[in-house]
């Protein structure tokens, strides 16, 4: 109880807590802590995992989030760009906003990602490349001189348009590390997945042409010998037939040209 202790002026009392009762006012009643949830904790230089109790590097989590980043945003926009390039006509427009792709890739190389983007690269060509060559498989063999010739200047056009854009990255990655060059590179996939697969039967095909003047046309011819020569595949064939191969391009060589025949000599 509190003893009333009279105020100033007369018949005032104002109840003054005795020691007890201060005690009890000043009392904390314990709060029970909400549980922890499970999830990242950020620190300066480790990032800790909660639910897993391990501590992880801040770069590697930096590094994911970009890598995440480069996945979701940077490297679709560049997948479509591609498609579009790769399975364009030569004579037609087609409408891709070059700023923006070049924009996308200059942040690729500069965010360190530019491994990543020649590894996706070259699998995306590589994959078109295969489906050129399934159906080069497909057509007639009549027709694959023609064929082929087709493919080969649909996809030196697209280089035409895809390179250039691939500049920046050309330069401070494929040239300064790999000491190589992105046009050399994906035309080598061109002889890799395409020219090896149908040397054998264009050889054939082309010796046979020479023998039988304007069985195929000459410009036609000429483009296909010309491709072939600066690819220079290596046919999927043992020395032995390679051999037999070369032997039977000199014999053609060293026939007499037949009037109105193109020469191989004189294409090249």
């Amino acid at each position: 109880r509190s003893a009333p202790v009279p105020l100033e002026g007369p018949g005032s009392w104002t109840p003054i807590p005795t020691a007890k009762a201060a005690r009890s006012a000043t009392r904390t009643v314990p709060v029970p802590r909400r549980p922890r949830k499970p999830g990242l904790l950020v620190g300066p230089d480790l990032v800790c995992d909660s639910a897993a109790q391990t501590q992880i590097p801040l770069s590697s989590v930096l590094n994911a989030m970009a890598v995440e980043d480069y996945r979701k945003n940077h490297w679709p926009n560049l997948e479509k760009a591609i498609d579009r390039l790769l399975i364009q006509n030569p004579a037609d427009h087609v409408s891709v906003s070059y700023a923006q792709i070049y924009g996308y890739i200059y942040k690729c190389v500069c965010q360190q990602h530019s491994e990543l983007l020649y590894r996706d690269l070259t699998s995306k060509i590589t994959a078109h490349l295969q489906q050129v060559s399934t159906q080069l498989q497909a057509s007639p063999a009549e027709n694959l001189i023609e064929n082929f010739n087709a493919a080969l200047t649909q996809f030196t056009a697209s280089l035409q348009c895809i390179v250039p854009v691939f500049i920046y990255f050309n330069k401070f990655y494929i040239e300064s590390k790999l000491n190589r060059d992105l046009k050399g590179d994906l035309m080598q996939l061109f002889a890799e997945h395409v020219a090896e697969k149908h040397l054998s039967a264009l050889m054939h095909l082309l010796i046979t042409a020479h023998s039988k003047p304007f069985q195929v046309q000459p410009s036609t011819m000429a483009s296909v010998v010309k491709g072939l020569y600066s690819l220079q595949p290596e046919p999927p064939e043992s020395k032995e037939s390679s051999t037999q191969t070369q032997e039977a391009v000199q014999e053609m060589h060293s026939k007499p040209k037949t009037t109105g025949s193109p020469s191989f000599s004189a294409l090249l």
